[in-house]
């Protein structure tokens, strides 16, 4: 059972570090999306040689997401789980924030987070 605390919140609400960690966990999903092979290759017959070679250019899809309790980890993943929901999707907009508060590290982090997940709904189902 999740902790009170953890909820899904809007991307504006998320500080810096956790921008930060949305942005690698998003990298991250696009480079494991760029790697699936295509339907075509998949297909192609394999000697028993080569499928028994170790793939070298193989990269690990494990991620460790840390922090002390009450740092935002399961609100971060809640956060983009819901983000990639199709229904909430439509309903939308490009998340802003003030001028007078905005970091533009923190705006900057905000916009690439967006983006990101704007072209991964497509590829990436969760």
């Amino acid at each position: 059972m999740l902790r009170q605390e953890a909820q899904a919140f809007s991307l504006e609400e998320l500080d810096l570090e956790q921008l930060g960690a949305a942005s690698r966990i998003l990298e991250m999903l696009d480079e494991a999306a760029a790697a699936i092979p295509d339907e075509k290759a998949a297909e192609a017959p394999r000697s028993p040689w080569l499928a028994m070679r170790l793939d070298r250019a193989r990269r690990s899809m494990v991620a460790f997401l840390d922090g002390a309790r009450g740092m935002g980890k399961t609100s971060i993943l809640l956060t983009l789980m819901r983000d990639f929901d199709k229904e909430v999707a439509d309903k939308q907009v490009a998340p802003t924030l003030a001028d007078e508060e905005a970091d533009p590290e923190r705006k900057r982090l905000l916009g690439e987070v967006w983006e990101k997940i704007k072209l991964l709904r497509d590829r990436v189902i969760w």
